[in-house]
């Protein structure tokens, strides 16, 4: 009974289904058996393909060893070697080396013939080509020029050239060890061709292709021209598969050479295996009939395959419409008892449509307003339901987004997803917070991306203007305006405020700003060190007692009188406007400071005072006023003489020994001048250019002072210089003509101060100075000596020691050793005490190893 009820319930009413399914099921079996059977037999058919191509290839490899076997029987001749032994006897093209050319020549034309019998076709083209390239016996001179011949060191090199339809063998001629040449054969390329014995056979064709996909030239390419090249579609075939051919490209290759349908006349298969020991593939093309046609076609298996799915969909669409069926009787009988209780309310019912559609009335027209007020407002308009997630924005609001009228925005993710990922985490805080209600508004400023990929800064308010009962969150509104144009001014003002306090924190200048009610405002750091006071001291002070200050520690030049106090000079200062108050002296820890004042003023009263260290500019002015002052007194010494001597030579006639006597007078004075003259020019030139035209090289300091002391040394005199040199030599970077000049004047000094008969010591010496090895020149002398005053000014210009005033010199020697041995990068160190004579040290950094 149970089985019965089953049957009833559940197998009956879906019989139809159920035999579909057990039938597709059965289908679809048999179907999947026989397309396995059908691939398991596609790949014998496959396997015995690829056989069949490999064996054709190696066939065209073993054709090709021979061909290498004939070229080197070619090159090996005994004719060549008779032709070579004639050479080396000197013989002439009449006597010997004419007839032995002759016979290489019949030799090669009985060889090509040779040829021609055994692999048939047009005899090949033999050629004996010397080392040097020319060409001396040719079977075909009037074929053309020979292309280049191929190169394999010692072996037979072939080369296939698909343009000409051609292979190029070539064999080398030795002669006693040595190369003397090549033997080139070039062979028409129908020779390979003529190894497949079954290229003309029905149902498929077999081409052999150069690795860049061009056919090389033969039975298929018999039309003549130049070998087609097969579609790149196909040149990157793998090698020992089978594949489809594709039949479109390769009949849109052949078109212009009249291959369209004469050899693809249906679908075909094709395979390809490489030619062993050539660049070379063999590629056989199947029709797809011969090939398959004894095996069931994928097509009849689909339309098996379909039967069971037609059968399935047949009982799909059975069982919908007994299903639509079964919907459409419980609907009809809901609809009956809809109808009777729609009778009953219809009153009822009547009077709830009137109102909503007053009510929708009211609606619209309120919509019509609302509409008309976003689109007068310049700024865009948003309403958010936080319950349901939905979004209102107005037509302005997707303008600023770059947004069309037609595009939709009406989730809250369509106004989170083009905020500034910097912003985000920021602005939805902020609107979290007024949500919750921890703030009665919502204010924030963010960038936003527009629909072209630009960024816009954006001012958004909003506020929550409903809520539930239980405080919930249920419409908040806001606005958006563009702020761009303020953010613009405000990086730009911002950047220029960075660029101004930049400025003044590496200005050298100090300067002291004042707000228009008298207030230091800022101080920046050059005005601190100027000032000897913090800035944290002088903001937020009276500027009048920043005069204060200064009068406390500096002297006002005459423009603003010392006598004044603090207050009178500033009062000065701001009736004056923008005229400098002049200089002031400052005593510092390290000694007067020179500073320069100068106020400007602006609109409102504001001030900026700056302050400019002028000290090393007004002692350079004094030195160099001092130095001018004192050349021209030395100058005028010499000149002087010399022009009263001329004077009395031209006025007066004296005896002829009282004018040599004048004469040499004015001639010293004269060399003394120029002297003096070079001296200040070698001085200024190596100031100006800071030894830029220094010739620095590595040389030894030792072989330096000797070269500076021959320099110095005359026979008879009675002065003698004591050398002392260390054991090897002491390398220094030096220019060898600065430093000897140098070494001299010191020398020439110790010579002018020694006494007749004294002597002169000359030491080289090394020492370590924190790690570095220096290496000196130290000169003694045994002179009058200096006193601590005279030594403090030693290498001052035109300073003289000379207590005396019978020793010549310019004053202006050790000034230009100072600066050489300074450009050199080393130090000069002079000790003296009266009486006890002079000893001056010139030090060298010594050079790296």
């Amino acid at each position: 009974m149970r089985h019965t009820a089953i049957l009833r319930e559940y197998v009956r009413p879906h019989w139809q289904a159920l035999f579909a399914l057990t039938f597709s099921a059965y289908s679809i079996l048999m179907v999947a058996s026989a397309y396995d059977l059908r691939q398991q037999l596609k790949n014998g058919v496959d396997a015995r393909l690829v056989a069949d191509s490999r064996r054709r290839a190696a066939a065209i490899g073993d054709l090709a060893e021979s061909l290498r076997d004939r070229a080197q029987r070619h090159a090996e001749a005994h004719e060549i070697g008779a032709y070579l032994i004639n050479r080396d006897l000197g013989m002439s093209m009449r006597y010997g080396l004419g007839a032995s050319i002759e016979d290489i020549n019949n030799r090669f034309r009985m060889l090509s013939e040779e040829w021609a019998r055994r692999w048939g076709g047009a005899p090949p083209r033999i050629a004996y080509v010397s080392e040097d390239g020319d060409v001396i016996i040719d079977t075909a001179p009037g074929a053309g020029v020979f292309n280049p011949i191929p190169e394999a060191g010692d072996g037979v090199a072939m080369a296939i050239i698909s343009e000409a339809g051609a292979i190029v063998l070539s064999a080398p001629v030795t002669y006693r060890g040595q190369r003397e040449g090549r033997v080139a054969t070039v062979a028409n390329i129908d020779i390979l061709y003529r190894t497949l014995l079954s290229s003309n056979s029905r149902g498929y064709r077999e081409f052999i292709v150069a690795m860049d996909g061009r056919v090389l030239p033969g039975q298929v390419a018999d039309g003549g021209g130049q070998a087609p090249v097969l579609p790149r579609a196909f040149a990157p075939i793998l090698f020992d598969n089978v594949l489809p051919f594709d039949m479109q490209a390769a009949q849109a290759r052949f078109a212009d050479t009249g291959w369209r349908g004469r050899f693809f006349p249906g679908e075909r298969v094709a395979v390809a295996s490489a030619v062993p020991g050539l660049p070379l593939a063999l590629v056989t093309v199947h029709t797809s009939e011969q090939v398959y046609g004894h095996l069931m076609s994928v097509k009849t298996l689909l339309v098996l395959g379909l039967v069971p799915v037609l059968l399935i969909g047949f009982a799909a669409v059975l069982y919908r419409k007994r299903l639509e069926a079964e919907r459409l009787q419980a609907e009809a009988a809901e609809s009956e008892q809809s109808r009777l209780r729609a009778e009953i309310r219809s009153e009822e019912l009547a009077s709830e449509i009137a109102r909503r559609e007053t009510l929708q009335a009211a609606l619209a027209e309120s919509e019509v307003r609302w509409q008309f007020a976003l689109e007068g407002a310049r700024d865009g308009v948003w309403d958010w339901n936080p319950v349901t997630n939905s979004l209102f924005v107005s037509r302005q609001w997707k303008a600023l987004r770059g947004l069309g009228e037609g595009e939709t925005a009406g989730r809250l993710e369509d106004w989170s997803s083009g905020l500034h990922p910097d912003d985000f985490p920021r602005v939805r805080a902020e609107v979290e917070r007024c949500v919750r209600g921890e703030m009665p508004y919502y204010e924030a400023e963010y960038r936003i991306l527009r629909k072209n990929g630009t960024w816009l800064w954006i001012l958004d308010r909003g506020k929550v203007v409903e809520r539930s009962g239980d405080g919930q969150a249920l419409r908040m509104i806001g606005t958006n305006s563009d702020i761009s144009a303020r953010k613009a001014a405000e990086t730009a003002f911002a950047e220029e405020r960075r660029r101004m306090e930049i400025t003044l924190a590496l200005s050298p200048d100090g300067f002291v700003f004042v707000d228009e009610g008298g207030q230091v405002a800022y101080v920046n750091p050059a005005a601190e060190v100027l000032l000897s006071t913090p800035a944290e001291d002088l903001v937020g002070g009276d500027w009048q007692s920043l005069f204060v200050r200064l009068q406390s520690k500096c002297a006002f030049a005459a423009q603003c009188p010392h006598e004044l106090d603090g207050r009178q000079c500033a009062l000065w200062l701001q009736e004056h406007g923008d005229l400098a108050c002049g200089a002031m002296v400052c005593a510092g820890p390290t000694g007067n400071t020179v500073l320069q004042l100068s106020l400007a003023g602006f609109a409102g009263r504001s001030r900026v005072l700056c302050l400019r260290d002028v000290t090393r500019e007004t002692e350079v002015d004094r030195m160099k006023s001092e130095f001018l002052s004192t050349a021209a007194h030395e100058l005028r010494s010499p000149m002087a003489s010399i022009l009263g001597f001329t004077d009395l030579l031209l006025k007066r006639d004296y005896e002829a020994d009282k004018r040599r006597e004048l004469l040499g007078i004015v001639h010293q004075q004269a060399e003394a001048l120029t002297k003096m003259l070079n001296e200040l020019l070698d001085l200024a030139r190596i100031e100006a250019r800071a030894g830029k035209d220094f010739k620095f090289a590595e040389h030894d300091l030792c072989e330096l002072a000797r070269q500076a002391t021959r320099a110095l040394l005359v026979p008879g005199d009675a002065r003698r210089v004591e050398l002392t040199l260390p054991d090897g030599p002491i390398r220094v970077r030096a220019d060898a003509e600065k430093f000897c000049q140098a070494l001299s004047n010191v020398l020439a000094n110790a010579y002018k101060f020694s006494p007749l008969g004294g002597a002169i010591g000359l030491e080289v010496l090394r020492e370590e100075r924190a790690g570095a090895a220096w290496a000196g020149v130290r000169v003694t002398d045994r002179g009058m000596g200096m006193t601590a005053e005279e030594l403090s000014r030693a290498g001052e210009r035109f300073y003289r020691a000379d207590r005396t005033g019978h020793i010549p010199g310019t004053g202006l020697g050790l000034a230009l050793v100072k600066e050489i041995v300074q450009i050199h990068g080393g130090t000069v160190k002079i000790d003296s005490a009266p009486g006890e004579g002079t000893r001056v040290e010139l030090w060298l950094p010594e050079a790296a190893a």
